[in-house]
């Protein structure tokens, strides 16, 4: 999926891809059109990522909303939840151009690897 709405002054927009997942970790292949760093904001059943549930990509804004400065092609650590479960995660883009590839979930049996 490529976002080819306006830019949002890297403020959330009301533009949204929203999706059901069961999983406890989250994953997303994303970039960015002609090398130039994106951000997408990222919402968890409603929700800003905290520390507990933040993966190691997610950054936090000063006013405490969650997100991603996507600057390359890469695979983005988003989620990472205590336990399996169910959950919905939004992604609101700020700039058109953001590339989202594909989603990887993980489970239990899958945690004790590094993300960096």
């Amino acid at each position: 999926m490529v976002y080819r709405g306006k830019r949002k002054q890297d403020t959330p927009s009301s533009d949204e891809l929203k999706m059901r997942y069961h999983a406890r970790e989250l994953y997303a292949v994303m970039n960015v059109s002609r090398g130039r760093p994106s951000r997408v904001y990222i919402k968890q059943d409603g929700k800003d990522l905290t520390g507990t549930g933040k993966g190691v990509d997610i950054e936090i804004d000063p006013n405490g909303r969650s997100y991603i400065e996507v600057r390359e092609a890469r695979m983005y650590y988003v989620v990472q939840n205590p336990s399996l479960g169910s959950h919905t995660v939004e992604l609101f883009p700020t700039r058109p151009g953001l590339t989202v590839n594909s989603f990887t979930f993980g489970n239990d049996c899958q945690t004790q690897f590094p993300h960096l």
